[in-house]
């Protein structure tokens, strides 16, 4: 009886053991890396449209704040988060083509969307018309845009779920231009897998997101492309009213 309750004690200790390593060990996130916006390792990349400022990390297992983000300022139409680091954690770090958009939240806003991204997958064919979806916020006119969150060409996805209402700057010249780099490096990498996020940041119950948090991170070499960058949904010359969606272009 003696040694059966020495083996049943030493058992417990084991399995407390074990338990304890589990938590203190916890979900890690990746070592940041230093980025690179060329894909081929040059220097990073100038937007030829609007050059971003900087927005300095929060701590070193940051989880992205969109509180953290500031008001847009009227000059800086995107900025670098987080030292240019995602917040991807280990886990999250996948190596085969998966998409992720999320359900409309009671407003009918798109919320956040990820995929992991591979060169198989890009699109090559003409995208349908989606002139009929009508993302929260939308006006007609020509003002506005249907901005994909997680770009077309890379995940062949036109659904509400996958569209905000943009201005031509904030989708056409900046999204594009971090969007494009995914594509260059996947065409480059083509057994490469990248992960990529996108986040809306809405203020309260307005209808238009604010801007959008846009992460990239190359899987297979660390990081080799990666980018943490906000990009403000606005448009030089332009007020706009992000709880209606309406807008006034300012008299030169």
């Amino acid at each position: 009886m003696k040694r059966m309750n020495i083996k049943r004690i030493l058992l417990l200790l084991a399995i407390f053991a074990a338990a304890l390593s589990l938590i203190l060990g916890g979900c890690k996130p990746k070592n940041p890396v230093t980025p690179s916006g060329d894909p081929s390792g040059g220097e990073t990349e100038t937007l030829t449209a609007i050059d971003p400022t900087t927005v300095e990390p929060t701590t070193d297992t940051a989880t992205f704040d969109p509180s953290s983000i500031p008001d847009f300022n009227g000059e800086d139409y995107l900025i670098i988060v987080n030292d240019n680091h995602t917040f991807f954690m280990e886990a999250e770090l996948l190596t085969e083509y998966t998409t992720s958009i999320s359900e409309l939240d009671e407003l009918g806003r798109a919320q956040v969307a990820w995929m992991c991204a591979d060169e198989p997958h890009i699109q090559t064919g003409e995208r349908e018309s989606i002139y009929k979806l009508k993302p929260a916020g939308w006006h007609g006119g020509g003002f506005y845009e249907r901005s994909h969150l997680l770009m077309w060409k890379l995940s062949g996805i036109n659904d509400l779920r996958n569209l905000v209402t943009g201005t031509a700057t904030f989708n056409e010249v900046n999204m594009q231009d971090y969007e494009k780099k995914v594509t260059a490096y996947l065409w480059d990498h083509d057994k490469n897998h990248v992960m990529y996020r996108v986040t809306p940041v809405y203020h309260g119950s307005e209808l238009l997101c604010r801007g959008v948090l846009m992460e990239a991170y190359s899987v297979e070499d660390n990081g080799r492309l990666e980018y943490c960058v906000f990009v403000y949904n606005a448009e030089p010359g332009a007020i706009i009213d992000y709880a209606t969606g309406d807008f006034m272009i300012e008299a030169n």
